[in-house]
């Protein structure tokens, strides 16, 4: 019974953070023109980009490691790797304030915009780690706290700044950026009340930490390459409005990408607890959770495409329907990109870091090349196609490897 009342609590956490997320979707579709909307989606593109690669890879690598060690050793292995980012936030400054004018004209905001993206990926790490780290304290009502909290203060500061203020592409940036600042006070609060921020052990810890990390960086930069930069081929082949009506579709799609994260944070700590008990032999039944994860996945996609006609029919602004398209095209994609994340899982807790690192980099060249030939000639429709594929290459070659030499489950 406690184990659906979690399953429960997660599902309506990030139905909630779809519901919110769509609700600022439709309000700036009837106050923001598609270029506005298509600027803000190049920003927060750039954000995604720096996240892994000032993160180091430890996002991942702290998620494993809380199930292998005691408390102590976990308090000591985060706080060690906390140095990875700080030591980012610094140099991603300096270089922001070195490339400042290129940027600008790359991402069409202003130079106060530039200095800040390193710091904000810095705070949505932290936003993204405590949601890795309460899931895995088994603390469902607390993750829903930090996400539904950390989205609604996001669309309250949109409102402010675009309704009230009249501010236009910059006051929803401003919001992306207050927001994940204003969260991590009491992300902060929480870990040093747990026990987790210890002092630093030395920097011998912190390079055997990004060794086993890093190749997880390239695992990070795949999800950017593959979700994000296909709007800055867009920009320059076709327009920044086109880049605006591609994202709607995408934010759309990204509902039903909400629902597979939220059965992430059921499913993952499951699933590395059932291969923790079949390594004991002790048991586990990681198939049958696999399999369960890709039938709600199914479902999950299918009634948002069902639904996503009516949605931009009755909520989205008239100069943005031409969105729908890509809408469906983009949730469609969502499905491969289930199977692929049922079976990470999987590759984590065996430490095939380097098989996911190629995979990555195989999942990079694709949506580079494809992207390159197809956006040019057909326009967004070319990006929306490669990424279907791409996720379906990712899905496969994570199978294959699981079946030759994991199987059986």
């Amino acid at each position: 019974m406690q184990k659906y009342k979690h399953i429960s609590i997660y599902f309506f956490s990030y139905f909630l953070n779809a519901a919110i997320s769509f609700g600022v979707v439709s309000l700036l579709t009837h106050h923001l023109s598609t270029k506005d909307y298509g600027i803000i989606n190049l920003y927060s593109g750039a954000i995604a980009f720096l996240t892994p690669l000032l993160s180091g890879g430890i996002l991942q690598t702290v998620n494993v490691e809380f199930f292998k060690r005691d408390k102590p050793g976990f308090a000591r292995f985060f706080s060690d790797a906390l140095a990875i980012p700080l030591a980012g936030l610094l140099l991603f400054t300096f270089l922001a304030f070195v490339f400042t004018v290129p940027l600008m004209h790359f991402l069409k905001v202003s130079n106060f915009f530039i200095w800040l993206i390193p710091a904000t990926a810095l705070f949505i790490l932290f936003t993204e780690m405590i949601a890795t780290i309460t899931r895995n304290r088994n603390q469902p009502g607390l993750f829903a706290a930090f996400s539904i909290g950390k989205n609604a203060l996001e669309a309250c500061l949109s409102v402010i700044f675009v309704l009230v203020l009249h501010e236009t592409w910059n006051g929803r940036i401003n919001a992306l950026i207050l927001a994940p600042a204003l969260v991590s006070i009491p992300v902060y609060i929480l870990l040093k009340k747990w026990g987790y921020l210890i002092p630093f052990s030395g920097i011998a810890s912190v390079k055997t930490i990004l060794v086993v990390s890093s190749p997880l960086i390239i695992e990070r930069m795949s999800v950017f390459v593959i979700s994000s930069s296909d709007r800055y081929l867009i920009d320059h082949y076709v327009s920044t409005a086109e880049v605006g009506l591609y994202s709607v579709g995408a934010q759309i799609a990204i509902i039903a990408n909400l629902t597979l994260l939220s059965m992430n944070n059921f499913f993952y700590p499951y699933i590395f607890g059932e291969l923790k008990k079949k390594h004991e032999k002790k048991g586990g039944n990681v198939k049958k959770a696999i399999l369960a994860y890709i039938g709600v996945s199914v479902i999950t996609v299918a009634g948002v495409l069902i639904a996503t006609p009516l949605v931009f029919s009755w909520f989205i602004g008239d100069a943005f329907q031409e969105g729908r398209f890509y809408a469906l095209l983009l949730t469609s994609a969502y499905l491969p990109w289930s199977i692929y994340q049922s079976l990470i899982p999987v590759l984590l807790y065996h430490q095939e870091n380097k098989y996911i690192m190629f995979i990555s980099l195989i999942a990079i060249a694709s949506s580079l090349l494809f992207n390159i030939m197809l956006v040019p000639m057909i326009g967004a429709r070319g990006a929306a196609f490669t990424l279907l594929f791409v996720n379906a290459v990712m899905a496969l070659l994570a199978y294959a490897r699981i079946r030759q030499k994991h199987s059986p489950l």
